[in-house]
């Protein structure tokens, strides 16, 4: 997911980032969208580095970039905390 210079609302400093992440959340009982999410994000990279940050409510999903610096597989975990529940969620990224 290449992240595009002409985005906007991912926060001040992410233009400058190649990859961006893209994440919607969806209350599974009414299938809403939810927008008022604190979602935060654990980024390790293939050699054991960790760059944190905060995802931002973007319109239709919560949005944030990175640039990988090394090749390989990078794992990420995300917090979400919402109406007073906890979730977590990790998925992986391969660069090449």
């Amino acid at each position: 997911m290449k992240h595009m210079k002409t985005s906007q609302g991912h926060g001040e400093g992410d233009h400058s980032k190649t990859h961006s992440f893209m994440i919607t959340l969806q209350d599974t009982a009414s299938k809403e969208i939810i927008s008022d999410a604190k979602v935060q994000y654990t980024l390790s990279t293939p050699t054991g580095g960790k760059e944190t940050g905060k995802l931002t409510w973007s319109g239709d999903n919560y949005g944030g970039g990175f640039s990988p610096k090394e090749k390989g597989t990078y794992q990420v975990q995300l917090k979400i905390e919402s109406g007073g529940m906890e979730r977590e969620a990790k998925f992986s990224y391969e660069s090449k």
